[in-house]
């Protein structure tokens, strides 16, 4: 054995006899960064329905994460404490779930405006069973729903939420985390 590897065997978090201690920083910076991208995921109205496996939104959020941790400096995970750990752990998630609440908000509320329209015109015994919401849910409600999302994702506004996700990965990181870590 190596005196470079025997001198390894007493620092943390430090494989013995093997230099692949980039392989723990590598996954610790994927999980950070799929955290928030994957609590977004989740909490979003095309992702977070009850459509789309549960696979299929964790596949999606370590890929996207995969892209973050390219694009985006993460600190050293050596530098964490518990405390802090889960301190982040927990800004990351309140982060993405809450940005994929406004967004479905701004989707339920086209739903509130084609129940109202509906009920105003006489429309409203014209229902059917909608399986996001788990209830009735009037024609013309759904109807309006699924164009806003034709033209939500025409106009490229899945491109353009997820380019909003990056910068603000960016931005809150330096903000929140410069006082816990040197390395920005």
């Amino acid at each position: 054995m190596s005196a470079a590897a025997l001198s390894n065997l007493g620092s943390v978090g430090a494989l013995p006899g093997l230099d692949l201690q980039f392989v723990m920083e590598l996954l610790a910076g994927l999980f950070l960064a799929s955290l928030r991208i994957g609590a977004f995921l989740i909490a979003s109205p095309f992702f977070g329905g009850s459509g789309v496996p549960v696979q299929a939104r964790i596949i999606m959020g370590v890929l996207l994460g995969v892209a973050v941790v390219n694009n985006v400096n993460v600190p050293d995970w050596q530098s964490f404490t518990a405390l802090t750990g889960i301190q982040v752990i927990m800004t990351e998630l309140a982060i993405g779930i809450g940005s994929g609440l406004i967004l479905t908000i701004w989707f339920s509320a086209v739903l509130l405006a084609g129940e109202k329209i509906a009920s105003s015109a006489g429309l409203g015994f014209a229902a059917q069973i909608d399986p996001d919401s788990g209830g009735q849910t009037p024609v013309v409600s759904k109807t309006f729903s699924l164009f806003l999302t034709v033209i939500f994702l025409s106009w490229n506004g899945h491109l353009l939420v997820l380019q909003h996700r990056l910068t603000l990965i960016q931005v809150v990181r330096r903000l929140l985390l410069v006082k816990h870590f040197r390395c920005f």
